[in-house]
């Protein structure tokens, strides 16, 4: 998925890319306003076909996708707010990256170093947190590695399929204002 913030201008350059991924199958969510200038001379006309070609108007109101062949979905949030955007990424998702147990969130980073997915997961809260983790995708070793301690250890895990996505569980026990990083094949 890619969210596109609101904005007037746009380098067509980059507007190819982003008409290439939704072609290939990728969900794209606008938001605010779209795009109708280029920011390269000459493309402003490009520009509004791309974006005309990957969203649909709004019916009474209500944002409308555009889907492709492929499967890709373009849908545009004229004025976004937490709820539409929760559904927008609810209806262009299986499964997010990563999801908690309602009530045990904890504030994350995903980032892939030297071909291995590192998540680091804070408890920014004035209580301890203990709760499941679910990662998409199937890991095959999974590790905590403490900040303060520099102390590593393997981390039990489990998988499950859901439908066509793999699931790694894991259980994240964090005591207040502490942090670990995950790492994982």
């Amino acid at each position: 998925v890619m969210i596109m913030p609101a904005h007037k201008t746009i380098a067509y350059s980059s507007l190819k890319k982003i008409k290439q991924f939704y072609d290939a199958g990728g969900k794209v969510i606008a938001t605010g306003t779209l795009p109708a200038k280029s920011a390269e001379f000459g493309h402003d006309a490009d520009v509004q076909k791309t974006v005309a070609a990957m969203f649909s108007q709004q019916e009474n109101g209500e944002p409308k996708a555009s889907k492709n062949a492929a499967g890709g979905t373009a849908v545009f949030l004229p004025k976004p707010t937490a709820d539409t955007l929760r559904k927008a990424l609810d209806d262009a998702l299986n499964m997010y990256d990563v999801e908690f147990e309602p009530g045990k969130e904890l504030c994350y980073i995903h980032k892939v170093v030297d071909g291995r997915d590192v998540f680091f997961f804070a408890n920014v809260r004035k209580q301890s947190v203990e709760g499941r983790v679910r990662l998409r995708g199937k890991w095959r070793i999974v590790e905590t590695w403490n900040p303060d301690t520099g102390q590593i250890a393997k981390l039990p895990h489990s998988r499950v399929k859901e439908g066509a996505e793999d699931v790694t569980e894991i259980t994240i026990q964090l005591s207040p204002i502490e942090s670990v990083f995950v790492v994982a094949d």
